[in-house]
């Protein structure tokens, strides 16, 4: 993880205004956590938060997460930990952030330096939209949780690793140098096996972006809401936008909502395109989205 610590089992790294310190009973666990972050060094005063991963000391075939907040949850399976601490560590940061408005969405930066979210439901496409995206060039901010300030309009990094649910699809291979890939095994909560990709986008997605009034962040100037089906943009206005993303907001423990429907509203209106965009193949996805925004004139 560059720009991380690691001293034998011990993991750290800074998250917007974080530092996560995960501590292990054996490297391999710890390894188990480090494809699923982007890494990069903890800011001057961030807050830590630490993690524990151990075995469970009258059950040994047990293994034990222990968290700064709530009860130690367990697992007879390992390979449920790397992804039981990420949700565990995007919790504490949201709280942490619990100012803005966190879509369930991806977010990227546009090569002339704008940012774009991506919605959907899930199985939309939005993580091999945002890979397809990542790979021409665009800042990967995040791809399934976003970060959208409602004040100052503006998009804020996530520091989470892209994650696929399958295979790289074949239009989008090989992935450029410097990218690294990490196969993560896990069981749903129905206990089916589960298989995802971790991806860090090497250089695109940048070293960890401190998260604050410091900050780096983006203008949001586009909405996709994607959808599979024959390639074809269908534009949006305002209110339909936001009647559409309104309903991929996602609740922070208890905090309440940073803005309201209005607030959103507004925001989408000043200069924000907004669109359905529909696509078959992951190829189709660049072509697609880029002739929509010159169209738009993004």
């Amino acid at each position: 993880m560059r720009g991380s610590l690691r001293s034998g089992s011990v993991l750290r790294f800074g998250l917007g205004p974080l530092s996560v310190r995960v501590e292990s009973e054996t490297p391999s666990l710890a390894r188990r956590v480090e494809p699923l972050f982007l890494g990069g060094p903890p800011r001057p005063g961030a807050r830590e938060v630490a993690y524990r991963l151990r075995r469970d000391g009258r059950d040994r075939t047990r293994w034990i997460v222990e968290a700064p907040r709530g009860r130690p949850w367990g697992s007879r399976d390992p390979e449920e930990l790397g992804p039981f601490v990420q949700g565990l560590v995007l919790e504490e940061l949201l709280w942490a952030l619990r100012r803005r408005l966190v879509l369930h969405a991806a977010s990227l930066v546009h090569p002339r330096g704008f940012g774009v979210l991506l919605a959907g439901r899930s199985g939309a496409g939005k993580s091999t939209a945002a890979l397809a995206l990542a790979r021409a060039g665009w800042r990967f901010l995040g791809d399934d949780v976003a970060l959208l300030d409602p004040r100052r309009g503006t998009l804020a990094p996530v520091g989470v690793a892209l994650t696929l649910k399958g295979p790289v699809p074949r239009a989008l291979r090989p992935l450029p140098r410097g990218w690294r890939t990490a196969i993560l095994r896990f069981r749903t909560r129905d206990r089916a096996p589960r298989t995802v990709r971790a991806i860090r986008p090497g250089r695109l997605a940048g070293p960890a972006v401190p998260v604050g009034p410091a900050g780096e962040e983006f203008p949001l100037r586009a909405v996709a809401l994607l959808a599979r089906g024959p390639a074809r943009v269908e534009p949006l206005s305002a209110g339909e936008a936001l009647a559409r993303l309104w309903r991929m907001r996602i609740a922070v423990r208890e905090a309440p909502l940073p803005c309201g429907p209005g607030d959103l509203g507004r925001l989408l209106a000043k200069r924000v395109a907004a669109a359905v965009v529909t696509t078959a193949r992951p190829a189709e996805i660049l072509p697609t989205v880029e002739a929509w925004l010159r169209e738009a004139g993004r």
